[in-house]
């Protein structure tokens, strides 16, 4: 009952259950302050690669032992606290096209679609449709059994 001591012994004040701040706040506790320097000008060189190659590379030029079990995490908070994650130009944007204005462009396409019964014959089936590229409106779609 360590709680029941510690809060009978501050004069049964609340304040005195509230966990204590980590005295190692903003440090790594798994780096040591040497490799923790490597680490970030090895970053500024490298820039945004991948954390699995970055690892690979802290290993290749030594700064980190082959043996390092030091978690992507880890190394992702270094570098957040350093500033080193901000991504330095906008993202490209990857958005799909889209038309303007409505009926500016129609997509079509064709699809196989279930067998079906024509004059006592299983026949393939296919589906064609148009779609409206700006307001996704299907104007017009149709099953349609090929002859022959």
């Amino acid at each position: 009952m360590l709680w029941l001591r510690r809060y009978e012994g501050s004069g049964r004040r609340i304040e005195s259950l509230y966990p204590d701040e980590r005295k190692d706040k903003g440090s790594t506790r798994v780096i040591d302050e040497e490799t923790e320097q490597g680490l970030i000008n090895l970053k500024r060189q490298l820039g945004d690669i991948t954390m699995e190659i970055f690892i690979k590379e802290a290993k290749q030029r030594g700064i980190l032992s082959e043996r390092s079990k030091v978690s992507k995490a880890t190394l992702y908070r270094l570098f957040k606290r350093h500033g080193l994650n901000e991504q330095k130009e906008a993202p490209q944007d990857r958005r799909r096209f889209e038309a303007e204005y409505p009926n500016y462009l129609w997509q079509s396409d064709c699809m196989h679609g279930p067998m079906v019964m024509v004059e006592g014959k299983l026949k393939k089936s296919y589906l064609f449709a148009f779609i409206d590229d700006h307001s996704r409106l299907i104007p017009h779609a149709e099953f349609i059994s090929m002859r022959g």
